[in-house]
């Protein structure tokens, strides 16, 4: 049996991230993002978040582990190209305004790889970006939110040479989930 796979990080009071551990470093590499397995400790944690309103569910989130909730519990998605991954995140405060993140993979589903998820595809500015939620990795079409393979089935993306780019979200059922109960999530 395989140990599972574990991500660990720690911010400061100020939100810069202080420390990685755990598999964070192979994580971010085999995941095609090498400049994660060693991140800059002087930017703060929210720079790598560009969507206005999941920065500001994370800080709150951060914030109550800080104030009110000595341990947050939040399960997400962290999708690959060929898999479905779902992941438990705990925060948990520490001395001085640290938080401690701890993510573990509690489940993988292999899939037929997804190319528009691929970090190395080649994106198509004119194409209609796809909105992705980044808590649970629905992509939003036609006012809805719905299974990437199924934005790439509407849209007919599979025979495309390049893939719409992608941006980040959240929808409405994580915003409730996370704003009225993060950590029965």
């Amino acid at each position: 049996m395989q140990a599972p796979v574990v991500l660990e990080y720690r911010i400061d009071r100020d939100d810069r991230l202080v420390l990685v551990g755990g598999d964070w470093a192979s994580f971010a590499i085999a995941n095609d993002d090498p400049d994660l397995a060693t991140p800059d400790p002087a930017r703060s944690i929210w720079s790598h978040v560009a969507d206005d309103g999941v920065r500001h569910l994370w800080q709150m989130l951060v914030t109550r582990a800080r104030d009110e909730v000595p341990v947050v519990r939040v399960p997400f998605r962290c999708d690959a190209p060929a898999a479905r991954r779902w992941f438990e995140m705990t925060l948990t405060a520490g001395a001085d305004g640290q938080v401690d993140f701890r993510s573990e993979l509690r489940r993988e589903e292999r899939r037929t790889p997804v190319a528009v998820l691929d970090r190395q595809a080649s994106r198509d500015v004119a194409l209609p970006m796809v909105r992705i939620c980044s808590w649970c990795c629905r992509a939003h079409e036609d006012g809805r939110w719905m299974a990437i393979e199924e934005v790439v089935r509407i849209r007919d993306l599979l025979g495309l040479e390049s893939s719409p780019r992608l941006t980040h979200g959240i929808c409405d059922r994580c915003t409730e989930t996370l704003v009225l109960e993060p950590d029965q999530a």
